[in-house]
């Protein structure tokens, strides 16, 4: 199990505490790939608003 940890420093970002290496390189190796979800999703987003844009200027 994982517990949440406020860093004073980090203006009240949580930090994860981890009870071994291998508990936080499988925090990591998850993080990571919803990181890279969002980050597609961020991108087909800003595509789909791009386009709107252009869609409009062509009316």
């Amino acid at each position: 199990m994982t517990d949440m940890v406020i860093v004073p420093d980090l203006a009240g970002d949580f930090v994860p505490a981890f009870d071994s290496e291998e508990e936080y390189a499988q925090f990591r190796e998850e993080f990571s790939e919803e990181m890279q979800e969002v980050l597609l999703e961020q991108s087909r987003a800003r595509a789909r608003s791009e386009e709107e844009i252009r869609r409009k200027r062509v009316f």
